[in-house]
C-alpha cells in the first residue's frame, strides 16, 4: 500500500511539476516554469550567439560592403571572414561542451556525407585556397544554425528569428522612403530594359529582398506564434507589398506554390504514411512523363540567351563546362570568383558574364559544375529529398512545425532554379534552410538539453 502511495504522489508530482509535451516544444527550458539563475545565465549567451549570427546573415551586406553595390566584395572582406568566425565561436560557447562533448556532434549523417565530398574536392580543386575558405564557411554555417537551434530551443528561436525578419523588413521599408539610392536598385538588369528601379531595401539585391520576404510570408503562415491575428495580418500584407515591389518573379512564384502545399501539410496525418509510397510512386511516374514539359525551358535557356532575363547565357557557360568534367567539377567553390584561372573565361562567349558575373544563378548547376555529379546527388539528398520524406513519415512532429518546415524546404528547392544558394555559405537562403533542417533534426535528438528539465520542474515547484 505504502509503495502504491509513493507510485501515485511521484506520478502526481511528475503532472504538476515535469514540463508537458508542449512545453518541451518550447526548448530546453521549460515554457510554464520559473527560471532560476543559473538558468537564464545559461540562456543569455546563446540569445547573443543567436543574435550576432543573425545579424551577420541579414544586415552583413549593409554593414561590410560599402559602397552598396559592390558585389562580392564585403562579405569576402577578412573583416567579414573574422565575425562570422567570432560568431561560429560564441554558437560553441553557447552549447556548453564542457558539460558533454555530444552536442557538438548535431549534424545528421546525409549532411556529413555531403559536406565531406565537398571537402574531399578541395584535393582537385583548381583554385585549392579558395576552395577551403569556401568550404570552411559552408561547413560552419550549418553547425552554427544547428548550435542556436540547440541551445535555444525551437520555440524562443523561432519568436527571435520571426522578430529578426520583422525588423529587418522595416529597416528595408525605411531605406527605401528615407535613402532611395541605397533602397531602390537602379542597376538596369540586362534584359530588363525600361525597368525604373526595383526595391531591396537593404539587402544586397532585389532578389535576395526578395527571397526574405518570402520566407518572412511563410513563417508568419505557418507559424506566428503568439501575433494577434490582426497584427498578423498587417505584417502579411506589408510583406506582400514589398515583395511585388522588389520584382522578384521568382520567389513571387514559388511561394505561390509553397503556400497551399505547406497548407495540406498542416492537415496532414501522420497515420497516412502508409499512402505515401503509391502516392510517390505516381508522382515519379507524372515527373518522368512531364519530364521534357517541365525541363524544357531550361533547356531551351541555354541556347537562348535572352531566356530568364539573361540568365541562359550564364548556363550556357556552365553546362559547357558540366559537359566535359561531369563527373568531379572545378572542386568546391572553386569555379566564380577565382580571377583569371575560372572556367568560365574559357566556356563563355559573353564579356558581362566572363567579368560582371559572380554566381551561376542556378544553384543544381553550380553544384554540378563544383563537385560533379556524385556531390550534387548527394547534397540534394541530405537537404532537399530526405528531409521532406522524414517530415512525412514522423510522428512526432507538430502539424504547423511540418508544414513551416516543409514550407521553406520547398521554397529553397524551387528558388535555386534560378538563384544558387544550396551549400552557398553564409547566403540567406542557404541559412533559412540549414535552420529549417536543425529544427526537424534536432526535434528527435538524444543529446540531452542545455537545462535540465527535472531540475527546472523541481525548482519551480
Amino acid at each position: 500500500m505504502a509503495k502504491q502511495l509513493a507510485l501515485t504522489d511521484l506520478s502526481a508530482g511528475r503532472g504538476a511539476n515535469m514540463p508537458g509535451r508542449g512545453q518541451l516544444e518550447r526548448g530546453p527550458v521549460g515554457a510554464g516554469g520559473r527560471l532560476g539563475r543559473a538558468d537564464r545565465r545559461k540562456l543569455w549567451l546563446p540569445y547573443v550567439a543567436a543574435g550576432v549570427f543573425l545579424g551577420l546573415i541579414i544586415f552583413g551586406f549593409l554593414i561590410f560592403t560599402y559602397p552598396v553595390g559592390a558585389q562580392g566584395k564585403g562579405r569576402g572582406s577578412p573583416l567579414y571572414q573574422i565575425a562570422l568566425l567570432s560568431s561560429f565561436a560564441l554558437t560553441v560557447l553557447a552549447l556548453r561542451p564542457w558539460v558533454d562533448f555530444r552536442r557538438l556532434f548535431v549534424l545528421p549523417l546525409g549532411l556529413v556525407l555531403a559536406l565531406g565530398w565537398c571537402w574531399l574536392s578541395v584535393s582537385w580543386a583548381i583554385s585549392p585556397a579558395d576552395s577551403i575558405r569556401r568550404v570552411a564557411q559552408a561547413t560552419l554555417v550549418p553547425l552554427s544554425t544547428f548550435y542556436i537551434v540547440k541551445s535555444l530551443g525551437y520555440e524562443r528561436f523561432m519568436t527571435m528569428l520571426r522578430w529578426s525578419l520583422v525588423g529587418a523588413l522595416s529597416l528595408c521599408y525605411l531605406a527605401v522612403f528615407l535613402i532611395p539610392e541605397i533602397g531602390i536598385q537602379h542597376a538596369v538588369v540586362l534584359t530588363d530594359a525600361g525597368n525604373e528601379g526595383t526595391w531591396r531595401g537593404i539587402m544586397q539585391d532585389k532578389n535576395t529582398a526578395g527571397s526574405l520576404c518570402a520566407v518572412t510570408i511563410i513563417i508568419l503562415l505557418f507559424d506566428a506564434g503568439t501575433l494577434k491575428r490582426a497584427l498578423r495580418a498587417i505584417l502579411i500584407v506589408a510583406t506582400a507589398i514589398f515583395l511585388f515591389k522588389s520584382g522578384s518573379k521568382t520567389a513571387m512564384g514559388i511561394v505561390l506554390l509553397t503556400a497551399p502545399i505547406g497548407a495540406m501539410v498542416k492537415i496532414y496525418n501522420p497515420k497516412y504514411r502508409i499512402y505515401l509510397l503509391p502516392l510517390a510512386a505516381v508522382a515519379a511516374i507524372a515527373i518522368m512523363l512531364g519530364h521534357d514539359l517541365v525541363t524544357a525551358p531550361f533547356r531551351n535557356a541555354i541556347y537562348e540567351p535572352l531566356s530568364f532575363t539573361g540568365r541562359g547565357m550564364i548556363w550556357a557557360g556552365l553546362w559547357g563546362y558540366i559537359q566535359d568534367h561531369w563527373v568531379l567539377g572545378s572542386g568546391f567553390g572553386s569555379f566564380w570568383s577565382i580571377q583569371s584561372v575560372s572556367p568560365i573565361t574559357q566556356y563563355s562567349e559573353y564579356e558581362w558574364v566572363r567579368k560582371g558575373v559572380f554566381v551561376g544563378h542556378n544553384g543544381y548547376l553550380d553544384l554540378w559544375a563544383t563537385i560533379g555529379l556524385p556531390g550534387l546527388i548527394l547534397a540534394v539528398l541530405a537537404v532537399l529529398v530526405w528531409p521532406l520524406i522524414k517530415v512525412m513519415i514522423s510522428k512526432n512532429l507538430s502539424r504547423g512545425r511540418a508544414a513551416l518546415i516543409v514550407g521553406l524546404i520547398i521554397f529553397c528547392a524551387g528558388d535555386n532554379l534560378t538563384e544558387s544558394t544550396l551549400l552557398n555559405g553564409d547566403s540567406f537562403l542557404n541559412v533559412v534552410l540549414m535552420f529549417a533542417l536543425a529544427m526537424l533534426h534536432l526535434k528527435t535528438s538524444i543529446v540531452p538539453p542545455i537545462v535540465d528539465e527535472r531540475r527546472l520542474a523541481a525548482t519551480s515547484s
